[in-house]
């Protein structure tokens, strides 16, 4: 799984696919689109390296329902400062 890990990593550049945080490769998870069990049987294109707070909260979730999650949350941090001020 380390040589794999590896091989994505430089493949997609090292950052995390949804909050973009650079990523050392140590740090690095791998997730598929359809979610964590879909790694395992995936060629090494299909996968992106994540966060272990992205993973950890993206759970269940595919790739589009969690960046669509981000998104709403990210939309009402916005709203919650603005009306702060």
């Amino acid at each position: 799984m380390a040589e794999r890990r590896e091989r994505v990593y430089r493949l997609v550049g090292g950052g995390c696919a949804y909050c973009g945080r650079a990523l050392h490769l140590h740090e690095a998870h791998l997730d598929h689109e359809d979610g964590v069990a879909a790694v395992a049987g995936a060629p090494d294109h299909e996968l992106r390296c994540v966060c272990a707070d992205c993973r950890a909260d993206k759970g269940g979730r595919t790739g589009s329902e969690y960046r669509r999650l981000r998104r709403a949350r990210q939309a009402q941090e916005m709203l919650a400062s603005l009306a702060g001020r």
